[in-house]
């Protein structure tokens, strides 16, 4: 999973395990522009915004072999859900402190960014 902002968009893109995977036409990154006067929520029900303070937009898509994934983006951080992973699927922390991740049920959330722009819900469990 690589998270990036490009062109004012929030970003996050699927890496297949090995570079021999088979590849699909179904989308393998999903992407969020960052808030603007005429486009963003600040309603804090459900994720993102129990997760991002503030203003926040946020897209969703199936990828392949991951099930349902949603990203969300604020001025200042970015928040991702992986729906469904796997107990034995984990996030490797390779970008310093900023990024964070945890279970919360049956999915991983990944977020990165000003951590006073990002709450941690109390029912999630750490990793």
């Amino acid at each position: 999973m690589i998270l990036a902002v490009r062109n004012d968009t929030c970003q996050v893109s699927f890496l297949a395990a090995r570079p021999t995977d088979a590849t699909t036409t179904a989308p393998t990154s999903v992407g969020s522009q960052r808030p603007s006067a005429g486009v963003s929520s600040d309603s804090h029900q459900g994720f993102p915004g129990d997760v991002l303070t503030g203003k926040h937009t946020q897209a969703s898509a199936q990828i392949p072999l991951l099930g349902f994934v949603t990203v969300g983006c604020s001025e200042k951080a970015m928040a991702v859900r992986v729906e469904g992973a796997a107990v034995s699927a984990g996030v490797r922390n390779k970008a310093g402190d900023s990024l964070k991740s945890w279970r919360d049920g049956q999915d991983i959330v990944v977020t990165v960014g000003d951590p006073e722009a990002i709450r941690r819900p109390d029912s999630a469990s750490t990793s």
